[in-house]
């Protein structure tokens, strides 16, 4: 008998012959059998508990969390699915109260993926078999560091141009949040054009960029940092396709207290973030091979951190106070 027959009768009269036993299978198995193995879509009633359509709802994509879509867990053949976060506790008493006699099947079908807001309703979205940027936190503090993972999830090579903060060309594309509409403009300083490498990200592969947002004004020009924004990102493999990040926070600058204050000598002062007109000016005009200047951190850098100043021949001389060092 083949499979698709097989379970033919299995979903018509819920009875199979198997080493002499007669099995009887209730409307909710043969329903997650019918997903399994793929000659039929589940519903989420099937699956012993509904989840409610208005807890889906929701405006940007940390509103968002992974839920199952019914009583049973994807480790025991449930679905992913997504709610909304202010719903999570309700959603799971549900569960522990009316699934305990629910019969799952022991079938792994757990996914990669992530949830997002899309047309105002949280889902999940499975990883496998697709392209995919997302950023390492949803929320930044004015100054951080904004990574980027660009993640190949096929079976063949795509090329995309290169990030380079330096040019107006590019696959890499910021988007703000106006009015309930994402605005995009281009990775890289403003009115400036050059020609960027072409990359092979390979087959199951991924790659990270960094974002300064000490620098913003250098990349995105008159474009205001504070708000919810995401990436676009465009690669090749035959024709252009256009993949699009979660949603990240960017927050207001708030007002510098004293914990960022250096105390010297002749003067006391806050820092502005960013490089300093003096020192721009120092490294544009001279070339000099060393130079002593003052750095402060939003945190005291760890080792990685450290390491990282070192390979840009950075060396941390002598901590003063308040997160600032000579160097």
């Amino acid at each position: 008998m083949s499979r698709k027959n097989l379970i033919f009768c299995l979903l018509t009269i819920g009875i199979v012959l198997a080493g002499g036993c007669f099995i009887v299978l209730n409307d909710c198995q043969r329903c997650r059998l019918s997903h399994f193995w793929g000659i039929g879509a589940c519903d989420v009633v099937c699956l012993g508990l509904p989840l409610p359509s208005g807890w889906k709802i929701c405006e940007s994509d940390s509103d968002c969390v992974e839920t199952r879509a019914g009583c049973c867990p994807c480790s025991m053949g449930g679905i992913q699915t997504g709610i909304n976060k202010k719903y999570l506790g309700e959603w799971e008493e549900r569960i522990e109260k009316f699934c305990q006699d629910t019969d799952c099947l022991a079938v792994f079908e757990c996914k990669d993926g992530e949830v997002i807001c899309e047309d105002n309703r949280c889902e999940f979205v499975p990883e496998e078999d697709q392209v995919t940027i997302t950023t390492d936190k949803t929320e930044y503090e004015p100054g951080e560091t904004v990574k980027v993972i660009v993640k190949n999830n096929l079976n063949k090579s795509i090329w995309y141009e290169d990030w380079d903060v330096t040019c107006s060309k590019g696959s890499f594309y910021i988007g703000k949040k106006i009015n309930n509409e994402f605005h995009f403009y281009i990775l890289g300083s403003p009115n400036v054009t050059c020609m960027t490498n072409k990359v092979e990200l390979k087959p199951r592969s991924k790659k990270t960029y960094m974002l300064n947002l000490s620098e913003w004004i250098l990349h995105f020009g008159e474009l205001e940092p504070p708000g919810i924004y995401k990436w676009e990102f465009t690669y090749v493999i035959k024709d252009g396709e256009t993949v699009y990040s979660n949603e990240f926070t960017i927050k207001e600058k708030e007002e510098t207290s004293d914990e960022y204050k250096i105390y010297l000598k002749s003067r006391q002062f806050i820092p502005e973030p960013g490089i300093s007109d003096a020192l721009k000016s120092n490294l544009t005009t001279t070339s000099p091979k060393q130079m002593h200047v003052l750095l402060q951190f939003y945190h005291i850098p760890n080792n990685d951190e450290r390491l990282e100043l070192s390979n840009l021949n950075v060396t941390l001389c002598g901590y003063i106070h308040n997160n600032a060092y000579f160097a």
